[in-house]
């Protein structure tokens, strides 16, 4: 009885009237979906009304608002689920890298290179040709490394482009679109990173 009581509470459609800068926006939903949204608002950090303002922004393509927000609360979710399966299983990380064949590389909290995949040393070994020289690797971010850690923390799911820059020695950088995975969350800010890199920027 309890459940199917929950059920008809949660079926109940709520209009609630959001204000973004002076304008006003109208939106009909079933409770259920009030409560999820406001659950990825605090998520987000953000408020009720700025992020259902956002995902409209977003997708104004679609007329239907109620629909879309409704398919937004299922697809966010359903990645949810996807993401806690994978995190209940056991992977060779090294053995996906080494696999990948774009540039990947594991770097430490302190901008070490932990590992990375033979498309990654090619990067290096041209580096050193170039240079002329065998010295350690330095690597530069666009953004501070435990500000990109904490992003990736906060919004596991929101995929963010950083640009990183690899040198050798004296030699010029070069610089690479890059995309970042954290290596183990459990660790938070002591966590290691993956790097994905995409497109190398002329400079």
């Amino acid at each position: 009885m309890d459940d199917s009581r929950n059920i008809e509470a949660a079926c109940v459609a709520e209009l609630k009237i959001l204000q973004r800068k002076g304008v006003k926006t109208a939106i009909r939903l079933e409770a259920i979906y009030w409560s999820q949204l406001r659950d990825f608002a605090g998520e987000d950090k953000t408020t009720l009304s700025k992020f259902v303002h956002g995902i409209l922004d977003a997708h104004q393509a679609v007329a239907n608002r109620t629909s879309l927000l409704r398919c937004y609360c299922l697809d966010r979710t359903r990645k949810r689920v996807s993401v806690d399966r994978l995190q209940g299983q056991t992977f060779d990380v090294m053995a996906i890298i080494a696999a990948c064949p774009a540039p990947v590389a594991v770097i430490t909290p302190e901008r070490k290179l932990a590992a990375f995949n033979p498309a990654f040393g090619a990067i290096i070994s041209d580096l050193r040709q170039k240079s002329g020289e065998a010295r350690a690797i330095q690597l530069s971010f666009s953004e501070q490394m435990s500000a990109i850690q904490r992003r990736l923390i906060e919004q596991p799911m929101r995929v963010a482009a950083y640009q990183i820059g690899i040198r050798v020695g004296e030699g010029a950088a070069r610089y690479f679109d890059t995309r970042f995975a954290l290596a183990d969350r459990g660790r938070g800010l002591e966590s290691s990173i993956i790097a994905f890199l995409e497109t190398a920027q002329r400079r």
